[in-house]
């Protein structure tokens, strides 16, 4: 079964100190780049899980652009996203243990042409998972029945509950499920709470804590693998979302699918994948 995602997809610039950073330090440490935007870590993910997917989202016809277009397409991503005049990108800073230190996210391209990324959502026949990063007046016009949401941050929840009062599946972390709901509470208790507001089945994780899955028919709660943390957290979340949806749409259980998310979570946070 094909899977669109939808929203951010641009480069990710990555920096990581080699020693506990504050506010104002200068610290030596490393700085990558790679692809990046909760739509498109998702996408990519998926594409190396064997899952069929499409991306709908704004990559520009600058060099930057077509660079990540190529990557995608080798992947056998099938794009769908419309060509702006420039690539977003993503600037985060990590601590020497991979924590998150700050992230700034510039999605502009995306706001401008937010409407044609609506359109291709509308007209799929198929799942689609969407991420936040879309503006919510955007948001409001989406029609499509079939769709799975990933807030892309706390600030950005709040905006996604209409969709889920029509049925759409939220899957988040704890920040944003309290966010979205107004209320504290376990993962398990807020994935229910989701469930109580409308959407059919809801996934919430709380980074090493349990994570939790809940349908009308169950709740359930499921505690992380223990690890050692090698990679930086930065995309875990779109890991998560991903193992879970590929072994969602499989036709696994609730409990499996909870499982196959976590264990695509561990993967990432270990490096070990690309």
């Amino acid at each position: 079964m094909m899977l669109l995602c939808a929203g951010s997809v641009h480069w990710d610039i990555i920096a990581r100190a080699d020693r506990a950073v504050g506010r104002g330090d200068d610290v030596p440490g490393t700085v990558r780049r790679r692809p990046g935007g909760v739509a498109g870590n998702i996408a990519r993910h998926l594409a190396r899980l064997g899952r069929p997917v499409a991306l709908a989202g704004c990559i520009g016809r600058d060099p930057a652009g077509e660079e990540l277009c190529a990557i995608l397409r080798t992947l056998g991503i099938d794009l769908r996203v419309h060509r702006s005049e420039a690539t977003d990108s993503y600037l985060a800073i990590e601590q020497a243990d991979g924590d998150l230190v700050a992230a700034v996210a510039d999605t502009a391209a995306l706001t401008r042409h937010a409407a044609q990324v609506v359109d291709t959502i509308n007209a799929c026949d198929g799942p689609v998972v969407v991420d936040g990063n879309l503006p919510s007046d955007a948001l409001t016009t989406l029609t499509h029945r079939d769709m799975y949401l990933v807030p892309a941050s706390p600030v950005r929840a709040a905006g996604l509950a209409p969709l889920i009062a029509r049925g759409a599946v939220p899957l988040l972390n704890r920040a944003e499920a309290m966010a979205l709901t107004g209320r504290e509470g376990g993962t398990a208790q807020l994935a229910a709470q989701l469930v109580e507001m409308g959407a059919r089945m809801a996934l919430v994780t709380d980074g090493a804590e349990p994570a939790g899955l809940a349908t009308s028919q169950c709740k359930i709660s499921r505690d992380p693998p223990p690890i050692t943390v090698t990679a930086g957290v930065t995309g875990a979340g779109d890991a998560t979302v991903a193992g879970f949806l590929h072994a969602h749409l499989s036709g696994a259980s609730p409990g499996d699918a909870l499982e196959a998310a976590l264990a695509c979570a561990a993967a990432h946070l270990q490096g070990l994948t690309p």
